[in-house]
């Protein structure tokens, strides 16, 4: 009578073949993952932007603010409590940067705050696709080239 299974030689190399399976679709798993560093810092830079825009978008509220003898701010901390008219905030309150420790100020010809950028050397992920509001040198490669400006010049 013949035994049932694997005769001599056979056994495991089906088991063997499994595993050489399971390793290829985890190494392939793993090469299409995106680490979760990648994710923060990309996040971290849509943040960026979004705080950039803010500040550019309340310099042009400080501009406007009077049609007749329109200047930039004095200060950033200017956007907080307009001067000119008791009161009026143009920003809820001064954001961080978020990838850098502070901003650097960005100094208009006539004085006054005409925009702001990270003061930050480190690296950037996008390198292209930026939005209106940003004066991206080209071939940027760090934060601190990223600037967000309100330019009366060219948003009349």
């Amino acid at each position: 009578m013949s035994k049932a299974g694997p005769t001599k030689g056979e056994a495991g190399y089906t088991y063997a073949a499994l595993l050489v399976l399971i390793f290829a679709l985890a190494l392939g798993a793993t090469a299409t993952t995106i680490p979760p560093s990648t994710t923060f810092q990309r996040n971290a830079e849509a943040e960026l932007i979004h705080r950039g825009q803010s500040y550019a978008r309340a310099i042009e509220s400080y501009w406007r603010a009077d049609p007749d003898n329109p200047e930039f701010p004095p200060t950033l901390e200017a956007l907080l409590d307009d001067p000119r008219e008791n009161g009026r905030r143009h920003i809820r309150r001064l954001l961080d940067p978020v990838i850098a420790s502070e901003w650097r100020v960005i100094w208009a010809d006539t004085g006054g705050v005409l925009g702001v950028s990270p003061a930050s050397e480190k690296p950037s992920f996008r390198r292209s696709s930026f939005p209106e509001q940003m004066r991206v040198e080209d071939g940027a490669v760090t934060y601190a080239q990223w600037t967000f400006v309100f330019d009366p010049e060219t948003q009349e």
